[in-house]
């Protein structure tokens, strides 16, 4: 009877992480793009705010992303 033992290689991490390394960039790099985008600060800044204060404004708290981005989706 024959014996066949075939070795399964695992990766070092230090090979696994090179090889991730560009992909977690990318994310990295929208992350912080969508981080720094003046609408949705804006929209966070609105949203913060009371019903009272947006009502004072013009403004429900429905309509927040539609007036946030009127000029870009024409909503």
């Amino acid at each position: 009877m024959t014996t066949l033992a075939v070795a399964h290689p695992r990766l070092p991490q230090g090979i696994l992480q090179a090889v991730t390394a560009p992909f977690r960039m990318i994310g990295v790099f929208f992350a912080t793009i969508m981080e720094n985008n003046y609408r949705l600060r804006q929209l966070e800044h609105l949203n913060r705010m009371s019903d009272e204060a947006l009502a004072a404004r013009g403004l429900t708290r429905e309509g927040l992303v539609k007036h946030v981005f009127k000029d870009t989706f024409h909503l």
